[in-house]
């Protein structure tokens, strides 16, 4: 229906549009228009009566769309009560859920307690028949478990078996009172079983690293009480045993130079029971170490058995060296003994030796100690990333003075500790060796220092600590005896320094030799134009060289300038650059006015260049007196630099000389790599290769006959002019050279 009223509507639209349209053309008719007109009166009549006829339908279908809406309504409420109802029940199924879990757990609490209660009744009267160490343990852990269940309120009763079982700790006591007996008894009788016995009851009874640590501690403060005693006895300056003076005994570990005469004097008591103190200490700590070999001990308790003993040897040596110092000063009758000397009784004789022999187990464990000590403190020291020089002066230096102080007063442990610390010093410096990087990386010279050249600044500074701490010590009179030790190993040291710095300083010498092997490249003649009209025109070698040195010196080497060993560097590169100066300058080739008026100022020059290097003025007096002979040189003749021998003799090497002189020759002498073919690099590497003057001048006679062959193979009517004067001088300093 609604389609058709759509289609005359079109319909009527479409004729009215035609009508305007005919009519604005003005080509209509009268018919047409009549026509027109009844069709649509027609149309109208007809849309009419389809409205009419369907206008009911159209009515009730209204009203049944407004009946679904409120169906629709009604649906959507009861939705909204049917969801409110389930989430109340998802509650109510949840509250359900969190009971039914409280349930379960409560029933696993009473079974639990069930459990532990029937356990409770088994161990009774497990307890009452045999009593056992272990189930007083076992009993102990239960009742808490019961407390701790019972505190819920879900076990009755369980107060009431408390109290009947409070004698538990009670029983636990007269156990462990029991058991120290038992090893107290083993110690004393020598009975391994019994100690066997003890110790595994202390393991029962969990206290066995409680009673290893009163073991230890009833150790040190009986030899303190007894030390205390025997410092406290007065002085017997005048006892007339002391006069007679027999031979000397040697020391021990922590008694140095221990007397007879101790035994004689009025401390006789006091010196018994340090005697015997040690003795006992020698006994028990054997028969611990035969319990912890025993089979029977376990595995798992050779630990329990080595704590009855660990550190202890350590703890009474410190004690005795800590009561020693304190009474250095004294006149006690014990300090008197330790500093005496011995008789010829062989009683006495004998009974000392026991006590050494009893002492030597403390000796043995304070050396290996205090080994352990050094080498864990510069391990400490150079895991610490980044790494810096400060740690090692304040912990290292700082324990091994200590280490030595500690060990003065007895010569012989003190060597032993000395080794140690010379161990320790060398066992440092190879960790800092194999610190310091790759060569490469430590000898880069073309940028700023890197990450491996910062670490070794700082390696090298926590070394010179170490050496200033080192040359303190054997400087002190008091560390005489260890002073061969501690030297050797401050030269090792040295060399390590040594090494470290190698990289770099190969680098340099190998960058200056490339910057001076420019010389012979360099324009002279133009250069000499340019000088004449201004002095501040530098020769390019000369400029490049003055830059690259002041850079090195900035970046590179003024980090290491607290240690001593850079002025040995410092020197050695400022010699090596001048002495290689002039030797390229003895090759340069042609040796004209230009070059030599050149090459005299470039002298000047190169000494402010090496100036940042030469902080030892005395070092490099040798060197800067050379150059200034050198530098006169290239004002004279050949003939003059030969009359002036006795001048240069004492500041130059005369093969240095000879070559000038050669060169000199205005090119009529072949120079000295030339004549054997070689390029001028590996001449130079040759001569610094063979620094023996007697070498050098046997070279350059060969160079002076294979001249001379080839004038009289070439049948030329004379020598060069100087030729007679370089022979003839180069004869006399051989013969000169042959009278040494």
């Amino acid at each position: 229906m609604i389609n058709t009223l759509a289609y005359f509507s079109e319909e009527n639209f479409n004729s009215k549009n035609c009508i305007e349209d005919l009519c604005s053309n003005g080509t209509e008719s009268s018919a047409l228009r009549a026509k027109l007109n009844e069709t649509s009166a027609l149309i109208e009549d007809n849309l009419k009566s389809l409205i009419s006829e369907n206008y009911g339908d159209l009515c009730t279908q209204a009203v049944a769309v407004n009946s679904l809406e409120d169906q629709v309504s009604s649906a959507c409420a009861y939705i909204q009560k049917i969801q409110t109802k389930l989430e109340n029940g998802a509650n109510r199924f949840n509250v359900t859920q969190e009971r039914m879990e409280q349930t379960i757990v409560q029933l696993e609490n009473v079974c639990a307690a069930e459990n532990s209660l029937r356990s409770l009744i088994r161990f009774l009267e497990l307890w009452e028949e045999q009593k056992r160490e272990v189930d007083v343990v076992e009993l102990a852990c239960m009742i808490e478990e019961l407390v701790s269940i019972g505190e819920s309120g879900l076990l009755k009763g369980v107060r009431a078996v408390e109290k009947q079982l409070a004698s538990l700790s009670r029983l636990r006591q007269d156990a462990i009172l029991k058991a120290q007996a038992v090893f107290r008894a083993g110690l004393s009788k020598g009975d391994l079983l019994s100690l066997t016995e003890g110790i595994l009851a202390f393991d029962n009874l969990r206290i066995a690293e409680e009673q290893a640590r009163s073991y230890c501690e009833a150790y040190v403060e009986e030899l303190d009480v007894v030390m205390t005693d025997m410092t406290k006895v007065p002085a017997a300056e005048n006892s007339p045993k002391r006069q007679h003076r027999g031979k000397s005994m040697p020391g021990s570990a922590s008694l140095p130079s221990l007397s007879v005469c101790a035994v004689q004097s009025s401390i006789g008591l006091s010196f018994d029971g340090l005697f015997n103190l040690l003795s006992r200490y020698q006994l028990e700590s054997r028969l611990l170490k035969q319990v912890g070999r025993q089979p029977s001990i376990g595995p798992e308790n050779h630990l329990i058995v080595a704590a009855f003993s660990f550190g202890l040897p350590e703890k009474l040596a410190k004690l005795m060296a800590t009561k020693i110092q304190e009474h250095l000063e004294s006149s006690s009758v014990l300090i008197c003994s330790l500093q005496g000397t011995i008789s010829e009784d062989d009683a006495m004789l004998k009974e000392y030796t026991m006590l050494r022999d009893a002492w030597k187990p403390v000796e043995t464990s304070y050396v290996a100690k205090s080994l352990s000590r050094l080498l864990s403190a510069t391990e400490s020291s150079l895991r610490n990333e980044p790494f810096q020089s400060a740690n090692i002066s304040k912990v290292f230096c700082s324990l091994m003075r200590e280490e030595l102080s500690s060990t003065h007063g007895d010569p012989v442990l003190f060597r032993q500790v000395c080794k140690n610390v010379s161990k320790a010093v060398y066992h440092y410096c190879s960790k800092c060796e194999q610190l310091f990087g790759d060569a490469a990386d430590a000898g880069q010279i073309i940028d700023s220092p890197n990450a491996t050249q910062k670490r070794n600044v700082e390696i090298m500074g926590s070394l010179t600590l170490l050496g200033e701490h080192l040359q303190s010590l054997f400087r002190d009179p008091a560390y005489e005896d260890c002073k061969p030790l501690i030297e050797e190993a401050y030269r090792y040291m040295l060399t390590v320094m040594e090494a470290i710095l190698l990289p770099l300083k190969r680098s340099v010498e190998e960058a200056v030799a490339a910057v001076m092997a420019t010389i012979h490249q360099e324009d002279f003649a133009t250069l000499a134009e340019k000088r004449r009209s201004s002095n501040a025109a530098y020769s390019l070698y000369i400029k490049e060289l003055q830059t690259f040195l002041a850079r090195i010196h900035k970046e590179h080497f003024s980090p290491f300038e607290r240690c001593g060993l850079i002025e040995q560097i410092y020197s050695q590169l400022a010699q090596k650059t001048c002495h290689l100066f002039m030797l390229h300058v003895s090759l340069s080739r042609p040796m004209d006015r230009a070059r030599r008026y050149v090459l005299r100022t470039d002298f000047d020059d190169l000494i402010k260049a090496v100036a940042p290097f030469c902080t030892d003025e005395e070092a490099f007096a040798p060197t800067r007196a050379a150059m200034k002979a050198f530098q006169a040189m290239l004002k004279q003749s050949c003939s003059e630099v030969a009359l002036c021998k006795d001048r240069w003799m004492t500041v130059l090497s005369p093969s240095l000389v000879v070559q000038l002189v050669m060169s000199m020759s205005n090119g009529e002498l072949p120079s000295p790599h030339s004549a054997v073919r070689w390029p001028l690099s590996r001449y130079v590497e040759w001569w610094n290769e063979h620094p023996s003057e007697s070498d050098r001048l046997r070279f350059l006679e060969s160079t002076l006959l294979a001249y001379e062959e080839f004038v009289h193979t070439s049948n030329k009517s004379e020598y060069a002019s100087d030729f007679p004067v370089i022979s003839e001088l180069l004869k006399t300093l051989l013969s000169s050279l042959k009278q040494i």
